[in-house]
């Protein structure tokens, strides 16, 4: 996408806001969805956002977005248009419910009721969050009864986690004891 802007004129983000105040990149698909990604994702060199046009050295197919469909690594899934046939540089973020609906607002923790807040002023989803999931709990070896309340045993967890932007995933803390103490 950087290169194919710049192609296009754009020497870099600052430029783009300079100008016009350009801060969004937003994304037509064929289909009606509409989304965008900030400017500083875009003209990023190490945002590896691609415009896709081939897979597997052959014209995208259809399914997975032809003629054109935009990949913004780290990015919710939402801003990865397929079927693109516009792309445009824009002082606001695209409209439309995939960009500003309230599934795809980062609310704050503290808000109880969506009514509540102004959704113009939230934020929109893009790089993900800390994802994870855990896959088994196994007993300590050779306990065989079934839990007792208020009894303590060793329980060995297996799962997965995973964090959007490139960021690792630093530790896992787990609690059995509704929160009163952390692993």
């Amino acid at each position: 996408l950087r290169d194919l802007m710049k192609h296009a004129g754009l020497g870099d983000e600052l430029e783009a806001e300079e100008k016009g105040n350009m801060q969004h990149v937003r994304f037509y698909g064929l289909d009606g969805m509409m989304a965008s990604i900030g400017i500083e994702k875009a003209m990023n060199p190490y945002g590896d956002v691609i415009v896709a046009y081939e897979m597997n050295d052959e014209p995208l197919p259809r399914d997975h977005g032809y003629p054109l469909r935009v990949i913004v690594p780290g990015y919710a899934a939402v801003r990865n248009v397929k079927w693109i046939n516009k792309i445009e540089l824009s002082q606001e973020e695209a409209e439309g419910p995939w960009q500003r609906g309230l599934n795809y607002k980062v609310l704050p923790p503290n808000v109880t009721d969506a009514n509540d807040i102004d959704l113009d002023k939230a934020p929109s989803v893009t790089e993900l969050s800390v994802y994870s999931g855990i896959t088994s709990m196994e007993p300590e070896e050779g306990y065989t009864s079934k839990f007792k309340t208020g009894e303590t045993i060793m329980v060995k967890v297996s799962g997965w986690a995973f964090s959007g932007g490139g960021r690792n995933i630093i530790r896992v803390d787990l609690t059995g004891n509704q929160a009163r103490s952390w692993t």
